[in-house]
């Protein structure tokens, strides 16, 4: 088992994080129990990766010896690739409570085209070095309205594909297998698994 600290401010991340390497056998915690409040570079409006990578170094500098995750997600909607994307956290930053942007998301794609994309960079840093980069995507449909009580967020409007619920209708145990960010976290534990056995 791993235990890594994982280098957000975000509390409904880190949550998110710690449930998934807890599926994975592993363990997580925020980096600020171990460390000062780190200041993140201003984050970049064309790649996730870059944002991802940057967290990651930072608190890599203050956590040498700790295994350090880092992540970058946005939303893409088809119908309107310009807007959200690498932004969606800033593009969306006046809305009050998740189910306002969702509300915002529902009324730009009245009448439009439905499918969206997620995507995830998870960067993982240890001794002030990039070891691990990993890129994870759901495709599916937006719901035409919120729907589910299991989460909250973009899970209460995205169908991803192969279902006909929201991620938000589905629990934990069913849900987990479609989440952008749990698809990138398996992928990192395996691709650390494979790092380690090459040395």
């Amino acid at each position: 088992m791993t235990q890594f600290v994982i280098a957000t401010h975000n509390r409904g991340k880190i949550a998110e994080l710690q449930r998934l390497l807890k599926w994975t056998g592993n363990s997580g915690r925020a980096y600020t129990d171990l460390a000062p409040r780190q200041q993140f570079p201003p984050e970049s409006t064309v790649s996730y990766r870059e944002n991802a990578t940057n967290k990651a170094l930072t608190v890599s500098r203050a956590l040498p010896s700790e295994y350090v995750l880092a992540d970058d997600s946005g939303l893409q909607l088809a119908a309107v690739p310009d807007w959200l994307g690498v932004t969606t956290a800033r593009d969306l930053a006046d809305c009050p409570t998740p189910e306002a942007y969702d509300e915002r998301i529902l009324a730009k794609l009245r009448g439009r085209r439905r499918e969206f994309t997620m995507v995830s960079w998870l960067v993982c840093a240890h001794n002030n070095r990039i070891i691990a980069r990993v890129q994870a995507e759901l495709h599916g449909q937006v719901a035409t309205n919120q729907r589910g009580q299991y989460s909250r967020g973009f899970d209460r409007i995205l169908i991803p594909q192969g279902s006909s619920q929201t991620l938000a209708e589905l629990p934990f145990e069913e849900r987990r297998s479609y989440l952008v960010r749990g698809q990138a976290v398996r992928a990192m534990i395996k691709k650390l698994g494979e790092c380690r056995n090459e040395n």
